[in-house]
């Protein structure tokens, strides 16, 4: 599945221009590191993912237990957005999320990017899956205020706190329609 990442866009596209802007005067591009010379016998490099890519177990369901946790956190997040508080919506998300954000630029971003999420009155699970440890996609459903219903994918993962473990919202991206989440 790939969603077209509505919220993480424009971190990407900045990421993306400052790997592709051209050196400054003075300054050296960096080179690829030269092909090395295969002896008879040997297979030459290729673009075929590496091996241990390969073991990598498929997306599954999230155990019912985990559903649920994550159900919750994205409920109180929902909440929290109703309640018009922000700084709580923003304790729930990931503390990489949090490190790169204020409450005052969250609301910017949730209010422009998802005016459903920043004011609904209803939302509804579709599906979890874990795609990888510790890492969960859930497809939900967030009805506005004004009645207007968008599909949203949620990327949780899990983060130690000490001796327990919680979810947290790291991402959320618009579902678009065809694509699919599968459990």
């Amino acid at each position: 599945m790939t969603p077209h990442p509505r919220l993480i866009l424009p971190l990407l596209f900045g990421l993306l221009m400052t790997a592709c802007a051209p050196a400054a005067d003075g300054e050296t591009q960096p080179q690829p590191a030269p092909q090395a010379d295969h002896a008879e016998g040997d297979h030459p490099p290729t673009d075929d993912p590496p091996a241990d890519e390969l073991d990598q177990p498929l997306p599954t369901a999230c155990p019912p237990e985990v559903g649920t946790e994550i159900a919750a956190v994205i409920a109180a997040q929902l909440d929290a957005f109703a309640a018009d508080d922000y700084a709580g919506a923003l304790a729930l998300a990931s503390r990489s999320f949090q490190a790169g954000t204020n409450p005052a630029a969250f609301r910017r971003l949730i209010e422009a990017s998802f005016p459903q999420v920043a004011d609904s009155r209803e939302h509804r699970v579709l599906g979890c899956q874990l795609v990888a440890p510790r890492v969960a996609h859930t497809l939900v459903a967030v009805t506005g205020r004004d009645g207007s219903r968008e599909e949203l994918v949620y990327v949780l993962v899990e983060e130690d706190d000490g001796p327990s473990a919680s979810w947290a919202v790291s991402a959320a991206v618009m579902h678009e329609r065809g694509d699919t989440l599968t459990a």
